[in-house]
């Protein structure tokens, strides 16, 4: 089990059950599918349990059959079945040099007619034949297009099988199972007959452990430690969070890999593996992590472009939020990674595949598998990545932020790296360049700006600053002819002031001296009422008397008013025959 599956001759330990049931039902049944997960351990199952005792049977066990030639690269003719010829050419190659036909002449012979006709050795002729086709998922994956060459290849298997002379066994991973469907009437039993071979059990695991270790003149007392650490798988909570508990199982290739690595670090001269070596030399994640080092390693071969690939695709499509997640294979690459490339990474145990929803699902092998990776990957990084390929990879994982591009400083660095290693940059990484070196141009833009903005507001405060020194000179003259203003508003306020008073003592001196002429009248009028009572001429006296303004202030008026209306007054002629609208009577009372 494990990396390298055990052959034949090498004992294969915590199986044993599985051997028996395997052998009891093919033995009975004739026609068995043996499938499983990815590294569970079919191919050493075979090899190291099941041939063994199938040959200690009586069984005539032929070479595995594998279906995954190309008939070009035989030399094979053209319309040459592909899968009929690449089973005759594996049972071909068991036989001596000298009895090996070409290519050529083996593509015109039926299935059945080459069983038939096949050497065989004396001590063997008359025993049962067994047909193991390893690795039986090669018939849809080779060619997935040539569905007639299947049908035709399962026609041939079919009518060879009918004859009730050979025994089939069919080992393939479980989940290209339901895609045999197509193709099981052919088969005599309808490939009916199914063995699953799960992974290793917890018990199975530390029974392996154990053997291995007495093999190595070792006692493993730590053995459960080892065991529950391996079998470790994330539970997911009611709550969505994770927590890590205990499995059923051990991936029997992770079960190798740590015991080798175990075996080869530990002193010799200890003889019994406690918890303490297991720390010390044998811990999990980083045996587990020098595996999957190695691993990509081998599958990039040697190229650090393609081996960066293979662990950001591992890295972050295959482990998501620190869980295991799966990826959908597509035609040529499944998320970005080149299908070859992916089925080399099945071929290493690090990645399983399962058939559902009409589509074939990667994933890693084993929760266990996560941390370790992680872990690796970023060692990895900080060793062979350059600043500029780790800060593109977190430019691209916050969402391609401005805030992660490179700076001035780092920029023309970065650049220069870049056009010196052109074959290790990728797409994503020369858009992070591209995108840095455009945001260093705008902020030069933006520098420019401000420099010329802050050059104007200089210049416009110097000749603010002058036109505030012009202004507050003319403001300091504007109040300086502001306040002679305002004085001589006060002088002419104070003149009018003065011209008001001295109006106002001229309208006194003229009431006053209208006073002393009507008061002189007055007197005047008041003595010649007098004169002319004196003289008798009271019509004349009271013709003035009457004209006297304002009589209640006059002094003896009412005495004169009272002495003319006494008496009566005088009658005149006027010596005129036409109307007259007036008369005026002088003081000698002549009238005109």
């Amino acid at each position: 089990m494990g990396p390298r599956p055990i052959q034949q001759g090498e004992t294969l330990y915590g199986r044993e059950t599985e051997v028996r049931d395997l052998y009891n039902q093919l033995q009975a049944r004739r026609i068995v599918v043996l499938h499983s997960p990815s590294g569970a351990g079919k191919s050493s199952l075979v090899h190291a349990g099941l041939i063994p005792r199938l040959k200690a049977a009586g069984f005539d066990v032929w070479k595995p059959i594998r279906v995954n030639l190309d008939p070009h690269d035989l030399g094979a003719p053209e319309q040459t079945n592909r899968f009929l010829l690449s089973a005759i050419v594996s049972l071909e190659d068991e036989l001596p040099p000298d009895r090996h036909q070409s290519p050529a002449a083996l593509a015109r012979v039926d299935f059945l007619e080459y069983v038939e006709s096949r050497p065989r050795r004396r001590s063997r002729a008359d025993r049962p034949v067994v047909l193991l086709f390893d690795q039986f998922e090669e018939i849809l994956t080779a060619a997935p297009r040539e569905a007639e060459a299947r049908q035709e290849f399962f026609a041939a298997l079919g009518r060879a099988l009918d004859t009730g002379k050979y025994w089939a066994l069919f080992i393939l991973r479980e989940d290209y199972l339901g895609a045999l469907a197509p193709y099981r009437d052919h088969i005599p039993t309808q490939m009916a007959n199914t063995f699953r071979l799960d992974l290793l059990g917890l018990q199975g695991a530390a029974e392996v452990a154990v053997r291995l270790a007495e093999q190595g003149g070792r006692s493993f007392p730590a053995v459960d430690q080892l065991v529950r650490d391996l079998s470790a798988v994330k539970v997911q909570q009611p709550d969505g969070s994770f927590v890590t508990e205990q499995g059923l199982h051990v991936e029997p290739v992770q079960l190798q890999v740590v015991c080798r690595r175990l075996w080869a670090a530990m002193p010799e001269d200890d003889r019994s593996i406690d918890p303490g070596d297991i720390q010390q030399y044998g811990d999990v994640s980083r045996s587990l992590a020098s595996y999957y080092a190695d691993a990509v390693l081998k599958v990039a071969g040697g190229d650090r472009t393609i081996e960066r690939s293979v662990r950001e695709w591992v890295g972050e499509k295959l482990i998501v939020a620190g869980i295991r997640s799966q990826v959908r294979q597509e035609a040529g690459r499944s998320a970005g990674l080149d299908n070859r490339i992916v089925l080399q990474l099945l071929d290493s145990y690090l990645v399983r595949s399962e058939q559902r929803a009409g589509g074939t699902w990667f994933e890693l092998s084993h929760d266990r598998l996560v941390d370790p990776v992680q872990e690796d990957n970023q060692q990895w990084e900080q060793a062979n990545l350059h600043p500029l390929q780790v800060q593109a990879r977190l430019w691209e994982n916050g969402r391609r932020d401005r805030g992660l591009l490179l700076g001035a400083e780092t920029l023309p660095e970065a650049v220069r790296w870049a056009k010196e290693h052109r074959g290790l940059v990728t797409e994503g990484e020369r858009e992070f360049l591209a995108a840095s070196r455009e945001q260093r141009a705008k902020d030069l833009a933006a520098r420019r700006r401000l420099v010329v903005l802050a050059t104007v507001a200089v210049v416009v405060a110097m000749v603010v600053a002058a036109l505030g020194v012009a202004a507050l000179a003319a403001e300091e003259e504007t109040m300086a002819a502001k306040e002679e203003a305002i004085r001589q508003l006060h002088v002419a306020v104070r003149a009018e002031a003065e011209a008001v008073r001295a109006g106002a003592e001229a309208v006194k001196a003229k009431a006053e001296a209208v006073e002393q002429r009507d008061a002189a009248r007055l007197a005047t009028m008041i003595a010649s009422v007098g004169e002319l009572l004196a003289t008798g001429q009271h019509g004349l006296a009271s013709m003035v008397i009457v004209e006297v303004p304002r009589p209640e202030n006059v002094p003896r008026w009412r005495e004169f008013a009272s002495s003319t209306n006494s008496r009566p007054l005088p009658k005149f002629v006027l010596g005129r025959a036409d109307r007259v609208n007036s008369a005026v009577w002088s003081p000698t009372a002549n009238a005109s």
